[in-house]
């Protein structure tokens, strides 16, 4: 898909399963971003969490499975230290599915399906499945991550409430948390203020026009949302988007975003409505957007956040041809509110316990 001002061709390494969009990329791109790949693995086998941090960008951003976001290679190698020194002492990565998606010479866009394995184990187990989405970014001929966003894979009965819901019909004051005043609040939910113009003509300009842009297309996905319009939420979206939801649900193409909220919106998350509490854009190109966002969902009446639907999720936006923006990518996490059980394998932990979420 041609992007505006963008390119052609984003690319990823090949795992043994993998989709491949129709403009192949260069074999010497595909051996670099393989490489990247192997260079991930065998750090975080050996538990060196500097090299692992260094495939980054110096400001990337990561979310973990846990709903903790990560700014900066710095806080990246510091928090995945703690990792591989407790939960992840003694494990390994293994790749099970990955989507390629181009976008332009200089920036790929990859959707893996992978587990953690534990000791000497040789099969994943069902519990430590995940889905993440990388955004990897070319620069001055060297490949990096911009962005990473994961997400565990639910099993069963939990893969069919995607925002965990309780559906008691008021909560507990204790349940419920305050939209902080930071943001204004915007029909339907809060959303970031206008963006004020700088003169016209100039690099900021452009940057304000496209922030400006964003913020409105935010305000179209919150307006379709709160009005349970499956297909004019998905409108947001480009017709080859990936969505992954809360529970690990990875969709593909704009038509199954619209099918599957269409149930959602019609069930789950009936007469809801979603909120921005955080924001963080980045224009890593004049016509690329990486937006990490904090928020919930309300439901009815209700005015203040349940718990239980926060959320992080990381959007990857694209400026079209005919000059409107829409998402290319949407990642969600939820943030627990409570720390996980330990894992089979922790120090301290206990044979046949509740396994706990890895956390990244």
């Amino acid at each position: 898909m041609l992007v505006a001002g963008v390119g052609a061709a984003l690319f990823c390494a090949v795992p043994p399963a993998v989709a491949v969009t129709p403009d192949a990329p260069p074999d010497g791109d595909l051996a670099a971003l393989g490489d990247i790949w192997r260079r991930q693995a065998a750090a975080w086998s050996k538990g060196d969490a500097a090299a692992y941090a260094a495939i980054y960008s110096p400001d990337a951003d990561l979310v973990n499975i846990r709903g903790e976001h990560l700014h900066g290679r710095g806080a990246i190698a510091s928090r995945i230290q703690h990792y591989f020194a407790n939960d992840l002492k003694q494990t390994r990565i293994l790749r099970l599915d990955e989507k390629i998606r181009l976008v332009s010479p200089a920036m790929a866009i990859i959707v893996r399906k992978d587990c953690v394995l534990y000791g000497a184990e040789p099969a994943c187990r069902p519990a430590n499945l995940s889905v993440n989405s990388s955004v990897m970014v070319k620069r001055y001929g060297q490949w990096q991550i911009e962005s990473f966003h994961n997400t565990l894979v639910e099993q069963g009965e939990e893969r069919r409430r995607p925002f965990r819901l309780v559906t008691a019909a008021s909560p507990a004051a204790a349940d419920v948390a305050a939209a902080p005043a930071a943001l204004p609040a915007t029909p339907p939910g809060g959303a970031p203020p206008a963006v004020q113009a700088p003169p016209p003509g100039t690099d900021e300009a452009d940057n304000s026009a496209a922030r400006e842009a964003l913020r409105k297309l935010w305000l179209r996905q919150a307006e379709t949302w709160a009005k349970g319009d499956a297909k004019a939420y998905a409108a947001t979206y480009t017709p080859d988007a990936d969505f992954v939801n809360v529970t690990g649900e990875h969709m593909r193409t704009r038509d199954v975003i619209a099918q599957r909220f269409q149930s959602f919106m019609g069930n789950q998350l009936k007469n809801s409505r979603i909120i921005t509490l955080e924001e963080k854009v980045d224009l890593v190109a004049p016509t690329v957007a990486v937006i990490v966002r904090k928020g919930c969902v309300m439901f009815g009446a209700e005015t203040a956040c349940r718990p239980n639907t926060f959320s992080y999720n990381t959007s990857i936006v694209l400026r079209q041809r005919d000059g409107q923006w829409l998402v290319r990518s949407f990642h969600n996490t939820l943030i627990p509110q409570r720390d996980p059980a330990p894992r089979p394998g922790r120090r301290g932990a206990t044979p046949g316990a509740t396994q706990s979420t890895t956390p990244s």
